[in-house]
């Protein structure tokens, strides 16, 4: 009994040691990294969100990278705009899904900004993709559940010469987003979640333990949640010792940016993130 049980303590010591090691090295991975700063639908504060002027802007003010949301339109396009219809963005009100690339073009994505911006157009994934500088990050937020648009991004987004190591996928919906990450296993896929909103009447509590374990249950190689103040460096570290990266949105205050990056978070989404940088870094 003695030799059994003094071999099975050495044996878990060795285990502990073994799973201790590998936490270490998944965090002093993180550890090392700079913080990245993404311009939320281009540096929206001052261009109109989710155009090729607002991706640009952010771009020419060395913001890290920027996001983009996309939907698929009646004709299998891949279009980049925040909400489900035009309304708020556009001069008239259209479904994407139920028109075409030639309908949404007709519509000025600008004018409700600043009439500097007349003329604006909503922009194709591809456009994006063309465009942006191959040192750039591009966050990709899949809109809709419905899994008939995957296919159609991932050809896209293979089909562009924008380096797929640039390339994040997010979204809430996590079985699109499943769905996407098989198709494209090299590029990392966070997946969105959201604590508190008022209108929807959800009052969710952060729960780092919780969190990583529907986490563990999927192909993804991080997580991206809506900012909050309970978060701390324990809170990251969960994640970052369990090797799954961590994002926060959307962050536009100078001091809770700067908290943020003290607890040591692998990026931050904002509506001015060009900014924050230039002042943080």
């Amino acid at each position: 009994m003695r030799t059994f049980s003094s071999s099975l303590t050495v044996s878990a010591a060795l285990t502990f040691l073994a799973i201790a090691g590998i936490c270490t090295s998944s965090a002093a991975k993180y550890q090392s990294r700079k913080t990245v700063f993404i311009s939320h639908r281009g540096e929206n504060v001052i261009a109109p969100e989710n155009t090729m002027s607002a991706f640009k802007l952010a771009w020419k003010k060395n913001s890290d990278g920027v996001e983009t949301d996309v939907h698929l339109t009646k004709d299998g396009k891949i279009v980049c705009c925040h909400d489900d219809t035009t309304g708020r963005t556009a001069n008239d009100n259209l479904e994407i899904s139920k028109s075409t690339l030639t309908q949404l073009r007709k519509l000025d994505f600008g004018s409700w900004k600043n009439p500097e911006y007349k003329g604006e157009k909503i922009p194709l994934l591809s456009e994006l993709l063309k465009a942006a500088p191959h040192d750039k990050l591009v966050y990709i937020e899949i809109k809709s559940a419905d899994p008939d648009m995957i296919k159609p991004m991932v050809k896209v987004i293979k089909d562009s010469k924008f380096p797929l190591d640039e390339i994040r996928l997010i979204s809430f919906h996590w079985k699109s987003l499943a769905k996407a990450k098989k198709l494209l296993p090299n590029v990392e896929a966070y997946a969105l979640y959201e604590f508190v909103d008022k209108d929807a009447g959800l009052n969710r509590k952060p729960n780092s333990i919780k969190l990583l374990a529907m986490l563990n249950k999927t192909n993804f190689d991080g997580i991206d949640l809506q900012a909050m103040p309970q978060m701390d460096k324990r809170f990251v570290q969960t994640f970052h010792n369990a090797g799954k990266s961590f994002h926060v949105w959307t962050v536009d205050d100078p001091k809770e940016a700067q908290r943020l990056i003290s607890i040591g978070v692998d990026s931050i989404t904002s509506n001015r993130g060009a900014y924050l940088k230039k002042i943080l870094r």
